[in-house]
């Protein structure tokens, strides 16, 4: 059970993450994510959020007045005497609320410590005492994402051994990236070290030009085991490190999106002593919002794994949408999976068999054996298909995905 139930409209989701987030830094579980568990429907599961909360904040914007959704929500908070108001934007307050005074916010910042805000924890703390200890309040980095009580789930054991954490972790296509100019900033994460081996195809990258940088966070498709042995950097290699990271921040800074996602990648790296997984995931925002598909990939493994952003299954979604229809392969591939487990999404084997075809159609090798894998064992929401499973493994294969070549020799 959280402690507060927050309502808000859609259109107002980057405020109720921000409110959500300093709330939860100051002590108290906040549920705003609206992830309805399998085999619940979306009425009685918030309801039932809704009646056990201890606060609820409505949060009023032209949007949520105009919402019939939010006041119904409202209503229920109102009527057990626990609801608090929270003006985010100029807004007319709907009949039968306005005699409740609202917390005005509409000035409000993150990381300031208005006096309104702290009002506003009074007025908490009043109905419900904190259940936990008040922590350091967040960044600006750490406020780009949603704060969930339910906790999505991070990417399978399998598809990390696939290499399928592209944009944010292991998983690149090698057909996307041809040469090792492409692997320039792979900062390997298998076991969390970097990869001595990839490391130097960054430098090989850097002699041949920045531009030529992949735009994912993990290795290629193809990359060994033996490839991703940890090591330790060796000072020039962290001097090169460093080099990079300016170039691709000053390119970010000047209005070059692919220059925030390299540059987000870069701070991905573990083992660097450089890592910094908030100013990460904000660098792959920037570089979603610029239009860089494999940025909002990369956004979207940060929000599912809970990565230098609180925890959301439903933003990961919807980033890894913006991906795949932006033209990423990886994005398509990271976004059928959802639907292909379920849990975050409603369990769907035949859109997410669409989904993987459009990643496999890209030349996202990873894409192609997942779909062969649907064809070769599962046989619901699509027919089992040995030789449509062999034509794709094959294909994978030839991408350069090597586990689709152990694939392909299991079902010969």
């Amino acid at each position: 059970m959280a402690d507060i139930f927050l309502s808000y409209a859609r259109e107002d989701v980057d405020r109720a993450s921000s409110l959500a987030v300093a709330l939860t830094a100051e002590g108290w579980s906040v549920f705003w994510d609206r992830h309805i568990p399998p085999g619940r429907t979306f009425e009685d599961y918030l309801e039932q959020r809704v009646r056990e909360c201890r606060v609820q904040i409505v949060l009023w914007s032209p949007h949520s007045v105009a919402s019939q959704w939010v006041k119904i929500e409202a209503a229920f908070g109102r009527d057990r005497n626990v609801l608090i108001p929270v003006l985010i934007a100029e807004a007319a307050i709907p009949f039968g609320y306005g005699h409740l005074h609202a917390a005005d916010l509409t000035a409000w910042a993150p990381e300031s410590k208005s006096i309104a805000f702290q009002e506003l924890v009074s007025a908490i703390e009043s109905l419900s005492p904190r259940t936990s200890p008040r922590k350091k309040r967040p960044t600006h980095h750490e406020t780009a994402g949603r704060v969930t009580t339910e906790e999505p789930n991070p990417v399978s054991t399998r598809d990390q051994v696939r290499g399928l954490h592209s944009d944010n972790s292991p998983g690149f296509s090698v057909s996307a990236m041809p040469n090792l100019a492409r692997l320039a900033v792979a900062i390997v994460l298998i076991a969390g070290t970097a990869s001595i081996g990839v490391f130097w195809a960054l430098r090989q990258s850097r002699q041949s030009g920045i531009g030529n940088t992949p735009q994912h966070t993990g290795p290629s498709a193809n990359t060994t085991a033996q490839e991703t042995v940890a090591g330790t950097l060796s000072p020039n290699q962290l001097k090169l490190f460093d080099e990079l990271v300016v170039e691709n921040q000053k390119l970010c800074d000047g209005g070059d999106a692919e220059g925030c996602n390299r540059a987000g990648i870069l701070y991905v790296g573990h083992d660097t002593g450089r890592q910094d997984l908030p100013r990460s995931a904000a660098l792959f925002k920037k570089a979603c919002d610029g239009g860089v598909a494999d940025g909002c990939d990369n956004l979207g493994m940060r929000y599912q794994n809970g990565e230098g952003i609180p925890a959301s299954g439903i933003l990961a979604r919807d980033r890894y949408k913006q991906a795949c229809n932006g033209g990423s392969g990886s994005g398509c591939t990271h976004l059928a999976n959802l639907y292909r487990d379920g849990g975050v999404v409603r369990k769907d084997i035949a859109f997410a068999a669409t989904l993987y075809q459009k990643a496999c159609d890209s030349g996202y090798a990873v894409g192609c054996d997942f779909l062969g894998d649907l064809y070769a064992y599962n046989g619901t929401g699509v027919p089992k298909d040995l030789a449509r499973a062999r034509v794709l493994y094959k294909q994978a294969c030839d991408g350069g995905f090597q586990l689709a070549c152990k694939d392909l020799q299991k079902i010969k």
